[in-house]
């Protein structure tokens, strides 16, 4: 989707601050000149991501998966958008009014199907119409009310974009038809769905307090709908899983949690709605709450880029014991602490938060909780007190021992493991030895892949319409010399670009600039090609760009990844040289690119060749052949160290 008016970009580009734009979904550090934090962008357990803002420089990259670019990149990847939704995101978080959208990209995708960006559109349509309804003095008056008596204030009400679904068939449909909108995005958005016989559509939620649950960004993707009459089934009504819309994935409130979680590093999951608005009117904003299933490792995930510790507020029923079983199963296979919390007299936490002395209680709760391995640890203790005899401990022991098996203990680090096992071994007055001898040996089953390719964007089969072809593959015969030739010098002109103001000196042609020497279609690397095309261009005008520049004018994600990966190449080689001067390591990465491409040339050459025909009878080609040998070996014996050899 286009803009018109392209200073837009710069100008929201300039107004927004990446570290804190990435700290609102990253916790990062500082460390020396940079920011670190773990990446989002792949299943990280360190911190491999570093966020750089000086000289005049705003990019992230990670040092490990490779993902890297500016802060259009970042929203992009991390939010699934396209990129006019990231420019208009960053340019309503900075306050800035963009120039009116071209009119030519409004029926883009209509070939394509419904893109993310339709169904969240949609999505947001809809919750505004219920809002709408909610606040409509007669329409909404009953909704109003059984707020009142939940105790959900207007504030609370706002915050959460709370509305009403109208007692009738049609209600959102008549909005959709009046505005000429399609009816199967929004039956594709789960919102509509067709009657019997295709005798037309009907709304999804009818009669019910509607509960909009939003991305990370706060737009709503999906929602959880109420009954208001007791006679109505079910109580609860959530939307059915579409592709902007994944209960493992999602968790209610995050968006306005998550500041919160980062500064507290602790995250409260509870089971309902109205819990987290409970938790959030009483001051409580680290509070979210899984969307009918059980923590999940994806939830898991999530919540690990903002915080170490997580408490799961279940109640003491059986669905909680379950709920705290899958939670040992996420402590044991994600390095995160996981601890349950049951809350007194069983009261949820909205009950509980009504009372006079609510908060104070909650609070000590949260306070106690336990470690998940503790809580299980105590009901095994309560189960083997209630056993006499030795068989009937052994039993018990043994059928525990396969339980915290099958759950993942193997999965457990040693150090944890093996804390565990102490654990164990008090209980039963015999030695940890014993114990971990006494574990299952048989494997278990792995779960099925963590679905992280959807959180950071790096997926194949559910890329959106419009995404960049991949580049070309780079020639089989590309050296690892060349490659890391063509790098090093694109390194060192993207960490100092004054760099290409320097002549490169040559044995027989004297000083030359680097532009008249080599051009970017001689890089054998298709990445490499493209930064170097931008780059050349900028060094054959004497430009002093930012890399921030640079990555905003390279088109291909391949390209702006490589060109992040690229300035800490160049840092790296500039760092502690004390015998030589930044100019001369340039000159010396030009020379050795130069020899690079005619070492290349002459391999091809010679190989073209040897596949002439005849060559063997013929006496002038073999004597090209010797000469050729005699210059290569010439040259290898005249290539220079370079940079890394």
């Amino acid at each position: 989707m286009a803009v018109d008016g392209s200073s837009d970009i710069q100008r929201v580009r300039d107004a927004t601050d990446l570290v804190a734009l990435i700290g609102e979904h990253v916790a990062l550090r500082p460390k020396g000149r940079e920011h670190v934090g773990v990446c989002p962008f792949h299943d990280d357990h360190s911190p491999s991501m570093a966020v750089v803002t000086h000289k005049g420089n705003a990019f992230y990259k990670c040092h490990a998966c490779g993902a890297g670019g500016d802060v259009f990149d970042f929203v992009q990847n991390y939010h699934k958008m396209d990129f006019a939704e990231a420019l208009r995101f960053l340019a309503d978080r900075a306050g800035i009014t963009l120039t009116p959208l071209s009119k030519r990209a409004a029926h883009d995708s209509e070939s394509h199907g419904p893109s993310r960006s339709d169904l969240r559109e949609a999505a947001g349509r809809a919750a505004a119409f219920y809002q709408r309804v909610l606040r409509h003095p007669d329409q909404g008056q009953l909704g109003r009310r059984i707020l009142e008596d939940r105790a959900i204030g207007d504030e609370a009400a706002e915050a959460f974009m709370l509305g009403l679904a109208p007692d009738k068939w049609d209600g959102l449909l008549e909005v959709i038809q009046k505005n000429k909108l399609s009816i199967d995005l929004f039956v594709q958005a789960g919102l509509l769905k067709p009657r019997r016989n295709d005798d037309g559509h009907y709304d999804t939620f009818r009669n019910r307090i509607i509960f909009p649950i939003c991305n990370e960004v706060g737009q709503p993707i999906a929602f959880g709908a109420r009954i208001i009459n007791p006679e109505d089934e079910p109580k609860y009504l959530n939307s059915p899983e579409t592709p902007i819309f994944h209960k493992s994935r999602t968790l209610y409130g995050l968006h306005l949690a998550k500041r919160s979680i980062i500064d507290s590093g602790t995250a409260i999951v509870t089971e309902g709605y109205t819990d987290v608005i409970a938790c959030h009117q009483a001051g409580l904003k680290n509070v979210v709450a899984t969307l009918g299933t059980a923590l999940t490792r994806e939830h898991a995930q999530i919540l690990g880029k903002f915080c170490h510790t997580v408490v799961l507020l279940f109640d003491g029923d059986d669905a909680g014991q379950r709920a705290a079983d899958r939670g040992i199963e996420v402590f044991f296979r994600e390095p995160i602490d996981v601890k349950v919390c049951t809350l007194p007299d069983n009261l949820d936490p909205d009950d509980l938060l009504r009372q006079e002395d609510g908060a104070e209680r909650f609070n000590q709760a949260i306070a106690g909780a336990q470690d998940a391995i503790r809580y299980k640890l105590r009901r095994f203790d309560r189960a083997l007190k209630d056993q006499t005899g030795l068989s009937a401990r052994q039993r018990t022991l043994e059928t525990f021992l396969r339980e915290l098996h099958t759950l993942g203990l193997d999965s457990v680090s040693g150090v944890r493991r093996h804390l565990i096992f102490d654990q164990l071994a008090d209980l039963m007055g015999v030695s940890a030895r014993e114990i971990e001898n006494a574990m299952p040996r048989t494997p278990v089953h792995s779960h099925a892949p963590s679905e992280t390719a959807e959180l950071t964007g790096r997926t194949t089969s559910e890329e959106e319409d419009g995404s960049p072809a991949p580049l070309p593959s780079a020639p089989t015969n590309l050296s690892r010399a060349r490659r890391q030739a063509e790098h090093d010098l694109l390194a060192l002109l993207i960490f100092d670009p004054t760099l290409g103001r320097h002549l490169i000196q040559l044995e027989n042609d004297g000083p030359c600039r680097l532009t008249d020497l080599v051009t970017e279609e001689q890089f054998a690397d298709p990445a490499a090609r493209l930064v170097a095309g931008e780059v050349f261009e900028r060094v054959e005008s004497d430009q002093v760009f930012s890399v921030q520049e640079l990555l905003a004018a390279l088109d291909h994600p391949s390209a702006r990844e490589l060109a992040a990966a690229l300035y800490f190449r160049g840092e790296s080689h500039m760092d502690g040289k004390t015998t030589i001067t930044p100019a001369e390591l340039y000159q010396e990465a030009g020379r050795a690119l130069l020899r690079a491409i005619e070492r290349e040339a002459y391999h091809a050459e010679m190989d073209e060749k040897r596949r002439t025909p005849d060559s063997a009878s013929n006496p002038e080609v073999l004597q090209q052949l010797l000469d050729l040998r005699k210059k290569q070996g010439h040259m290898a014996a005249a290539i220079g160290s370079g940079l890394r050899s």
